[in-house]
């Protein structure tokens, strides 16, 4: 298998039985805060031609409304803030005054990319897809919530979901649903992926592939 990378997702060339390498689209959301990487692969496939499609940890939700959640802990001042910047940049506004605090997210540099990234809602994207398509999910996420898991298994008839017990945002293995406990897993590069991740993946793909 040869992992290569496009349209800013990633790429698997597999060969399916007696015909040319078939193009897997394998989604992953990213570490951020906005979770952006699900969306850009779900994006990414309606230009491509994928045999099919995988959607790890994807949100189901428009990006404004899922930056909202995960902004509410900050202090009511910050958060008030907040909306409104998100609300500005979900109109195509950008934003010059923008806090401190909040500049690592909401810096001018970065505003047209989050413009952008703000438009398209993940579930139509990907029942817009003409391929088959898995959804994945882990129990112990606690970036992305079971409703966008849901929202995205619904989308439209003959996706595949699986929500897999005890497996987090970053696709390991733990029970914990606190941040603080899940932080160090976070950053541990030694650790291994969920043990049942692989089986569906491969279990998935094998199915579709042998099929085309």
């Amino acid at each position: 298998m040869r992992i290569v990378l496009k349209y800013a997702a990633l790429t698997a060339r597999y060969p399916a039985a007696g015909r040319s390498p078939g193009a897997v689209g394998l989604s992953s959301a990213s570490n951020s805060c906005v979770d952006e990487g699900s969306l850009i692969g779900t994006v990414a496939g309606g230009k491509a031609k994928f045999d099919a499609f995988v959607s790890l940890c994807g949100p189901g939700r428009k990006f404004g409304d899922l930056l909202r959640e995960q902004l509410q802990k900050l202090p009511k001042e910050l958060n008030e803030k907040c909306g409104t910047i998100i609300t500005d940049l979900e109109a195509g506004k950008e934003v010059a005054d923008v806090p401190k605090e909040l500049a690592p997210l909401f810096r001018p540099s970065v505003q047209p990319y989050l413009i952008s990234t703000m438009k398209p809602d993940p579930a139509k994207e990907l029942a817009a897809l003409s391929c088959p398509i898995l959804v994945v999910s882990g129990s112990t996420d606690i970036q992305v919530k079971e409703e966008d898991y849901k929202a995205l298994a619904a989308c439209k008839k003959g996706v595949k979901a699986v929500r897999i017990d005890n497996m987090n945002h970053v696709l390991k293995e733990v029970k914990a649903t606190k941040l603080e406990d899940q932080l160090p897993i976070y950053t541990d590069a030694k650790l291994p992926l969920h043990p049942k991740l692989a089986d569906e993946l491969s279990g998935f793909l094998k199915a579709e592939l042998a099929a085309k």
